[in-house]
């Protein structure tokens, strides 16, 4: 099985065009079964005027497919805690922390050294 109940998965929309906006969803599995996944957890989107990330305040459940073209899904190391989970834009980099150890490189270009 691939995933399961209390996985913790970011799920990522790829971006098929230069202007299409990044879109996360961050949540725990609920239930998974044949390429399909019930997923609790938050929407994160990026607000146009200032480039910052905001959590969408109330939790939601997601069915996502991990057959998708379109979406990326990546398992998070256990005790990720969804609930204080960020997503934070600096110069060049997109960075997912939950302020408990998680720290993730959302970029999607590495900076020159």
């Amino acid at each position: 099985m691939i995933l399961k109940t209390g996985d913790v998965i970011l799920v990522a929309h790829r971006r098929l065009f230069e202007t299409d906006r990044h879109r996360f969803f961050l949540g725990t599995v609920e239930t998974y079964e044949g390429g399909l996944a019930a997923v609790n957890g938050y929407t994160f989107a990026r607000e146009d005027i200032d480039g910052t990330f905001v959590r969408k305040a109330d939790p939601v459940t997601k069915i996502v497919t991990l057959t998708s073209g379109s979406l990326m899904t990546y398992r998070l190391p256990p005790g990720v805690v969804v609930d204080d989970a960020r997503i934070i834009a600096e110069t060049g980099r997109l960075i997912l922390t939950d302020g408990h150890g998680l720290e993730m490189n959302l970029s999607e270009h590495l900076l020159p050294e």
